[in-house]
């Protein structure tokens, strides 16, 4: 056998897939080459590198085991989270509120001459705001930034 056709039987040879007579033949032209020695060694470290890892078992109560902690953990804090969440979504919205309302009186009170405010504020009748109801936010945001009729 020769180097060419050596190369060409070594992946059959190392999934044992050679009849008798093929394999017996390229091991014997391995014993006498050492460069397709060489060539079939580092084709086998390389089909080792790419084999799946052998795969460990778990027991058989390990899933009734992890659900039993998972259980055993949630029933003392169910009832607790979700005021918790409800509470934090509660105490966003004022903040984000109360910034626009705080900021909007700033912006006001920088971005606009005096003048203009004194202008603004007195051009709004007493109409326009009666018609807000008292708890509304337009109602509340008047509030907060002092824009008075």
């Amino acid at each position: 056998m020769n180097c060419s056709k050596a190369i060409k039987n070594m992946s059959a040879y190392l999934d044992t897939e050679l009849h008798d007579l093929e394999r017996g033949q390229l091991e014997a032209h391995l014993i006498g080459c050492p460069a397709c020695f060489q060539r079939l060694e580092e084709l086998r470290a390389l089909q080792t590198f790419f084999q799946p890892p052998l795969q460990n078992k778990a027991p058989a109560d390990f899933a009734a085991s992890v659900m039993g902690q998972i259980n055993g953990q949630q029933s003392g804090s169910w009832f607790m989270k979700p005021c918790l969440v409800r509470f934090a979504e509660v105490i966003t919205i004022l903040l984000v509120i109360s910034l626009g309302a705080v900021s909007g009186g700033i912006l006001t009170k920088i971005m606009m001459p005096e003048e203009a405010r004194i202008t603004m504020v007195a051009g709004f009748s007493p109409e326009t705001f009666e018609s807000l109801p008292a708890d509304s936010l337009a109602r509340s945001y008047l509030n907060i930034t002092e824009v008075r009729p």
